[in-house]
């Protein structure tokens, strides 16, 4: 008699434990970060990039004064730098960008790049290819088709997490196990 009900118990535990397991988690409904605000969950897509179009380019003599021109700018909202030297000169390429851009950093890795998304507020897709780092303040869904190239980068998009994300948004910590495979 013992076996059988011993039997039955473990029958009824294996139960219980599936059904726990199959049962949305608590903890991944609405996650609540340390300052008290919702958790940030992210979307991350392999083999593609966000390509938009630069909003212009010029020469100037330092990255202060590239700066400076995004900032005499109406549309620009990030800038990139590349420094040449031509001969005794130090010549800087200013790529200006406008909306939806946010920040552009280069010679980062990804794992950089998503320590700056996750930091800079207001960020909401991040794209990441050939180490530059682009962050847009454009959530993934609204990308216009015209926007995605296949490419070998990331794109890793940003949101407070909820209980309808948890089969598309990861929480960070799994976020970050599946970029660093």
């Amino acid at each position: 008699m013992t076996v059988i009900s011993n039997l039955m118990l473990v029958i009824v535990l294996l139960c219980v434990a599936s059904l726990h397991v199959a049962s949305p988690k608590p903890n991944l409904r609405t996650r609540e970060a340390v300052d008290g605000e919702n958790e940030d969950c992210f979307y991350i897509k392999r083999g593609r990039v966000l390509k938009y179009p630069l909003s212009n380019s010029a020469y100037t003599k330092s990255e202060g004064e590239c700066r400076s021109l995004c900032q005499k700018s109406n549309n620009c909202t990030a800038t990139w730098t590349r420094r040449y030297n031509f001969g005794a000169d130090m010549t800087f390429l200013c790529i200006l960008f406008s909306k939806p851009y946010k920040f552009v950093a280069s010679n980062i890795n990804l794992e950089g790049c998503v320590k700056l998304f996750i930091s800079l507020r207001g960020s909401k897709t991040l794209s990441y290819y050939g180490r530059i780092c682009h962050l847009f303040d454009i959530e993934y869904s609204n990308v216009p088709a015209n926007n995605f190239e296949y490419d070998l980068g990331w794109i890793v998009e940003k949101k407070a997490c909820s209980t309808s994300d948890t089969v598309r948004y990861l929480p960070l910590n799994l976020a970050r196990e599946m970029i660093e495979q």
